[in-house]
């Protein structure tokens, strides 16, 4: 890694989690028209309802099977761990594992991201992810509270794009107790992975 990537990613430590979060919604099309103080809440709403449920549950693999490989690096893409629900399964990308932990030793994030937590918190965040179904899913739409249909008293509330990502990454934070939110790595990660994949070096 160059000194001209490292200090991008440690620029983005200069973010708070909700700003981080923030900007994560502003960045997909779906929301290019929303105002900003919109996405700030429901960054904001998504990450603390992640941290909830993980307070009432205990138990970072909750059943699921871990499986490993190095697939997670390819030109333009970075991806930490991916979660099946068909087969119950999560997939940890070893290769990506390493480059964070590369970018957290040389950023000096240890306090944030101490040794060992990397694998643990890409595993909460999966299961993260596989808690939102059903009930839970249903919940986080009403906590955000876009309506989508009223007739009557029945309301429907609609699903909002990325916030399910905000909600595991508030999950993983709050499971393994992290100084910062997983998401200010993974967005160092995609900085740092562009860098060495993909075709425009930083």
């Amino acid at each position: 890694m160059g000194s001209a990537v490292l200090r991008r990613c440690a620029r983005l430590a200069g973010l708070d989690d909700v700003e981080l979060a923030t900007r994560f919604l502003s960045d997909q099309q779906v929301h290019a028209h929303r105002e900003r103080a919109v996405l700030s809440r429901w960054a904001a709403v998504a990450t603390e309802a992640g941290h909830d449920a993980a307070r009432s549950e205990s138990g970072a693999e909750g059943g699921f099977t871990v499986v490993t490989d190095r697939a997670g690096l390819r030109p333009g893409w970075v991806v930490v761990a991916e979660y099946s629900e068909r087969r119950h399964e999560i997939r940890l990308h070893d290769d990506v594992l390493e480059l964070a932990g590369a970018l957290v030793e040389r950023l000096g994030w240890a306090e944030w991201y101490p040794a060992g937590v990397l694998r643990e918190a890409a595993v909460a965040h999966e299961v993260g992810h596989g808690r939102l179904h059903g009930a839970a899913a249903r919940a986080l739409r009403e906590r955000l509270g876009v309506r989508a249909l009223r007739l009557g008293r029945y309301r429907r509330y609609a699903h909002i794009s990325g916030t399910p990502e905000l909600f595991a990454h508030g999950y993983a934070h709050q499971a393994c107790g992290l100084g910062r939110s997983p998401l200010l790595l993974t967005a160092a990660l995609a900085v740092a992975a562009g860098a060495r994949t993909g075709k425009d070096a930083v």
